[in-house]
């Protein structure tokens, strides 16, 4: 009897180690993917005010990128990203343009970019985290000068939260207004909020006696009051102002150079 048991333990502490998951799904539109000629080569733009350009290695073309943030779980610890896309060909072939011809590049069969959404880092926004990612309108071959436009890109997010975090405080509406503006999943944003859960619990077990409503009132309580003389200077600070300042992407005439390294 006491194997059975051993074997239970485990298999539970397994399954409470293995990393969550979280589903976005980001939606391009065909209209805004526009190009331009530069000499006789062709450059894709994505009109977009947040588009920015990038190139992944030296000969590769200069391809539109959009940065998306996703808000996650305080702490949250990303692990790993899988992503689908669902693709159409566009019609003729295109000399893309790169910003200096490398032959190995020019005439390769390598798809660029590497991957349609690459995990760029992780950016703190008034306060919540957000994981960032560059994302792609568009994916192409030197080799053949084909380009197909990007519909739509489904990710699957794995990530960890450490030990007592997860849950945010609450001041006010007011102060959420510039984070759910920026991330592409701001519905989530009431479930990732201490206050939001705890009258949850409370309407499911009917009394404010609740394990669960008195550990996360008792946390409300101690950092609004650690907190507050600092909610009015947060409040000041945009979340957006801060992205345009966004050391991620360091633009170099609005071209990024984003080498693969993670």
């Amino acid at each position: 009897m006491k194997k059975y048991i051993l074997i239970i333990t485990l298999m539970a502490t397994t399954l409470l180690a293995a990393p969550l998951k979280k589903d976005v799904i980001i939606h391009f539109n065909p209209a805004k993917l526009t190009s331009e000629m530069k000499g006789d080569a062709t450059l894709f733009k994505y009109d977009d005010k947040n588009c920015k350009y990038v190139v992944h290695e030296p000969g590769s073309p200069v391809l539109p990128c959009l940065p998306v943030y996703v808000l996650m779980p305080k702490g949250a610890i990303f692990k790993s990203c899988s992503v689908r896309v669902e693709a159409q060909p566009l019609c003729g072939n295109f000399k893309l343009y790169c910003r200096r011809f490398v032959a190995e590049t020019a005439f390769t069969a390598k798809r660029y970019p590497p991957k349609l959404a690459e995990f760029a880092g992780y950016k703190n926004i008034d306060g919540f985290r957000t994981f960032v990612f560059r994302t792609y309108p568009l994916t192409c071959q030197p080799g053949d000068n084909s380009v197909n436009k990007i519909l739509k890109t489904s990710l699957a997010i794995k990530y960890d939260v450490p030990e007592d975090e997860g849950l945010y405080l609450r001041f006010s509406s007011n102060s959420l207004d510039d984070i759910k503006r920026l991330v592409v999943n701001p519905n989530d944003l009431d479930e990732l909020t201490a206050d939001y859960y705890a009258e949850t619990q409370l309407k499911k077990d009917g009394t404010r006696n609740s394990f669960n409503y008195e550990f996360f009132a008792t946390k409300i309580e101690e950092k609004t009051a650690v907190n507050k003389p600092n909610v009015a200077v947060k409040q000041k600070q945009s979340a957006i102002g801060d992205i345009v300042d966004d050391k991620l992407f360091i633009d170099e005439n609005d071209i990024v150079y984003a080498p693969i390294t993670f």
